[in-house]
């Protein structure tokens, strides 16, 4: 009577826990669909890139699931007050488990309409580089700086690519499909 009493109280504990998975599922779900998370995670994603890098991010919306999907709109990358890519929409499908392991795998990665503005000045440092070095560069270990990422498949559609010299000379690069 005993053995049988504890696995019904046993089986109880399990759908328990299950209910429980799935409620929080749900919950993420739920809660990352909403405009207040989006808003947040986009004050927060702007917030470590300006105070982090030199450069001047701004971002309009940004809707993220967990399940591996995220759209950017009205990405913007300033250098020096000079602008160095505007982007009207990035869209990418990436697999969650491999952040886990310092991966990010892009299945694909959707561009639409980038300006890119490379400039290189005397000095030698493209103002895109420039605009990712950090404020307050820190001794990282080898381990801090090993992140791999791969992309599966990738679309730009209508760019616009420009690349200044310092001679003055400039190249272009435009897409039309």
């Amino acid at each position: 009577m005993e053995k049988s009493t504890s696995l019904r109280f046993l089986g109880w504990v399990v759908k328990g826990v299950a209910a429980l998975a799935v409620l929080a599922v749900v919950a993420v779900t739920i809660i990352t669909h909403t405009e207040r998370f989006r808003d947040l995670l986009r004050t927060q994603v702007l917030s470590y890139l300006n105070t982090t890098y030199r450069g001047h991010f701004t971002v309009r919306k940004i809707s993220a699931s967990v399940w591996g999907a995220t759209t950017i709109e009205d990405l913007n990358i300033q250098y020096d007050n000079s602008p160095v890519l505007s982007v009207p929409r990035v869209e990418l499908h990436y697999q969650v488990l491999p952040l886990l392991g310092r991966q990010l795998s892009v299945s694909s990665l959707f561009v639409q309409g980038p300006a890119l503005h490379l400039v290189s000045p005397r000095s030698g440092e493209w103002n895109l580089l420039s605009a990712f070095l950090e404020r307050k560069p820190q001794a990282k270990s080898p381990q801090d700086a090993s992140f791999t990422v791969s992309i599966g498949h990738l679309m730009l559609e209508h760019a616009d690519i420009s690349i200044s010299e310092p001679d003055g000379k400039t190249y272009r690069l435009a897409t039309r499909c």
